[in-house]
């Protein structure tokens, strides 16, 4: 056997080798990775998913005087979304009223246009 035929043969030995020392390598860095992810305490940019999700989360016992204990019911945030939605629409509707009429722009600056040269 050459040379050359002997490093054939040992090439795929040699990948499978690095496989089993690299790989348990790479998941302990992946793994250590999703931990500062979740479990960073700091806010801000890059701040922790957990902390995020516990900020978000409703808090029992409020004392906003609801029996629920501090939670809004389903139906109180459909008549809130439907008052947004009505106070949107009536904010578009003057926008379009105002473009129907016609807007006047007043140019104060205009840059000089360049044309690009036709010898391309």
């Amino acid at each position: 056997m050459d040379q050359q035929s002997a490093t054939l043969t040992e090439a795929p030995r040699l990948q499978e080798s690095r496989r089993k020392v690299y790989a348990p390598l790479f998941v302990a860095v992946a793994a250590a990775l999703a931990a500062v992810v979740m479990f960073n305490p700091v806010e801000g940019p890059g701040g922790g998913l957990l902390a995020k999700a516990a900020a978000q989360q409703p808090r029992s016992g409020g004392t906003d005087g609801d029996e629920t204990g501090g939670r809004v019911s389903a139906a109180e945030q459909r008549k809130d979304m439907i008052a947004q939605l009505r106070a949107m629409n009536s904010r578009l509707e003057r926008m379009e009223a105002l473009m129907a009429k016609g807007l006047t722009v007043r140019v104060s600056e205009m840059p000089q246009i360049r044309f690009p040269s036709e010898g391309k």
